[in-house]
């Protein structure tokens, strides 16, 4: 019966990673208000140091939002289904797209098997698979923290914001 209810909240989670990533849409560049500074390349990203965060999912969470990488309010994630601490997901716009960006913190101490088998798989991989869904996501320098970034476009400007939201992330606490 444990199974049961591990499998019907694995595919709950899949099915929310699913639907967040695919129908998120352009919905924020509906209104009527100009671009805010998230959705323009023509000014300089903000340099931030780490050095002012604390090392947390909320300092990571944090550094990135001043580093113009994420932005809005934080949705919660089940981050017991990929075997993580805590969980926080951000669906922004930036250049007329959506991005989604998740970000998990491990306790590198205390891992149950869960998260030992989705940090080995992405490590070796560069994805880990829940309920017959492989993800892309990558591990930061110290091991401790998880993202997942997804772009709804795919042009110049939204590569380099998705390759500078990795070089960041990976390097956040090394």
């Amino acid at each position: 019966m444990n199974l049961k209810k591990v499998s019907i909240l694995m595919l709950a989670f899949c099915l929310l990673v699913i639907f967040t990533a695919c129908g998120a849409g352009d919905w924020r560049n509906q209104s009527s208000e100009p671009a805010n500074a998230d959705e323009s390349s023509s000014s300089a990203p903000a340099e931030v140091s780490q050095d002012d965060y604390e090392d947390s999912l909320d300092g990571l969470c944090k550094y990135l939002k001043d580093s113009e990488i994420i932005s809005g309010d934080a949705t919660e994630m089940r981050a017991d289904m990929i075997g993580a601490e805590a969980g926080n997901m951000y669906v922004h716009s930036f250049e007329g797209g959506s991005v989604t960006v998740e970000l998990y913190a491990y306790d590198l101490d205390h891992l149950n098997d869960t998260g030992k088998s989705m940090l080995d798989s992405i490590k070796k991989n560069g994805t880990f698979t829940l309920l017959g869904t492989e993800t892309p996501a990558i591990l930061s320098d110290n091991g401790k923290y998880l993202m997942i970034y997804k772009d709804a476009k795919n042009d110049d400007v939204n590569v380099a914001q998705k390759a500078r939201a990795e070089k960041l992330f990976r390097e956040f606490k090394k």
